[in-house]
């Protein structure tokens, strides 16, 4: 291939799937899009006690590496998204359990006026989280990744809480 060639060379389109849930584009491992990867990726809208919000990382797993299908994620996504009450109260428990203290309540790093970490009930705790990017497995696994404010400041500063449940919704891992 000339020069020429490699300089007005066409970047390839992005392999593209409309579902019920918008259009889901299927990622690469390089940039010159040769080697088609594991996943698609898409947006989706959540619906909690705040309202409607958008969330701009959802990911479907391929079914297999070689097909590219991901007809169980869609199936699981869809179970996701009609439950979306039941799911995110199942990875808030999950999150309160993980970082519950000895005294019954749950640690975060947001720092008070007597420079010491805020420490909140349960149910408080988990009133401010919300879904900012799910993740479906091959094997029916659910990463719903949760964040939330106490007073304008991050609960654990940059960081999320990634709460992985099985397809039953029972948690599997908890972590930051």
């Amino acid at each position: 291939m000339s020069f020429l060639d490699k300089l007005f060379k066409k970047e390839p389109e992005p392999y593209t799937v409309d579902t019920e849930f918008g259009k889901f584009t299927m990622e690469y491992y390089d940039k010159e899009k040769t080697r088609p990867c594991y996943a698609y990726t898409g947006f989706g809208e959540w619906t909690d006690e705040s309202g409607t919000y958008g969330i701009d990382d959802v990911e479907i797993y391929c079914d297999n590496e070689e097909t590219f299908e991901m007809k169980n994620g869609l199936a699981m996504l869809k179970k996701v998204m009609s439950e979306q009450e039941f799911w995110l109260e199942r990875a808030r428990q999950g999150a309160a359990d993980n970082w519950l203290t000895e005294d019954g309540t749950v640690l975060t790093w947001v720092i008070d006026e007597n420079n010491k970490e805020v420490e909140l009930p349960p149910d408080e705790f988990k009133k401010l989280l919300h879904v900012v990017s799910i993740h479906i497995y091959s094997d029916d696994g659910i990463c719903l990744v949760l964040d939330g404010d106490y007073k304008g400041e991050s609960l654990y500063t940059d960081h999320c809480i990634a709460v992985s449940l099985n397809g039953k919704g029972e948690v599997e891992e908890c972590s930051l």
